[in-house]
């Protein structure tokens, strides 16, 4: 049951998912059948995906904080592989997205900052922790990711975005490029 196609699977032949729409090639539209199931389904299984994220949020911080790249993007895969919709996937999503999955902590986003406007900076408690800044591109296949994930990353080099933030007083500043396509991501860093 550690496979999100398994769980889905399973609530689909238990009457806990209904199918409303075939969209083709295997994958369909489910909705959740009654107001009774909803409730069991919001107090049991979101909990189990909340409990999940919140652990693994941590871990893809500490990760980027850490310089630790292939496990960032490993999680971060997992993650959206977990969490989002096949059809969510818009540049504005996945910004929206890394937002909410790093809330409570200290967030700048689309801040103006040297020579343009950085996606995401996530700032520590300490000055002397490291601040991350995050610039997000959406891929247009899985064969962009790599190289617009670059492109995110010379981005934050080319519009001096970490300058900014050391301006601020912060001592380290570590910058990242990330594009996703649908549920793939890849990062990169500066």
């Amino acid at each position: 049951m550690d496979n999100i196609n398994n769980i889905y699977s399973f609530l689909l032949l238990t009457g806990y998912l209904r199918v409303i729409e075939d969209l083709g090639e295997n994958k369909y539209k489910l909705v959740i059948p009654n107001k009774e199931v909803y409730e069991i389904y919001k107090q049991s299984f979101m909990s189990y995906f909340e409990d999940y994220t919140f652990v693994r949020k941590e871990d893809l911080y500490q990760c980027l904080v850490k310089e630790d790249v292939d496990q960032a993007n490993e999680i971060l895969g997992d993650i959206l592989s977990r969490s989002i919709s096949y059809f969510d996937n818009q540049e504005s999503f996945y910004h929206g997205f890394l937002v909410g999955l790093f809330s409570g902590k200290k967030i700048k986003s689309n801040r103006e900052a040297m020579h343009g406007r950085f996606d995401l900076c996530i700032l520590p408690k300490q000055i002397f922790q490291t601040a991350l800044i995050l610039e997000c591109k959406h891929s247009k296949s899985v064969k962009e990711l790599v190289s617009d994930a670059k492109e995110g990353a010379k981005q934050i080099i080319d519009n001096k975005y970490e300058d900014e933030i050391i301006n601020d007083g912060y001592l380290h500043v570590k910058g990242y490029g990330i594009s996703f396509y649908k549920k793939y991501c890849y990062i990169v860093k500066v």
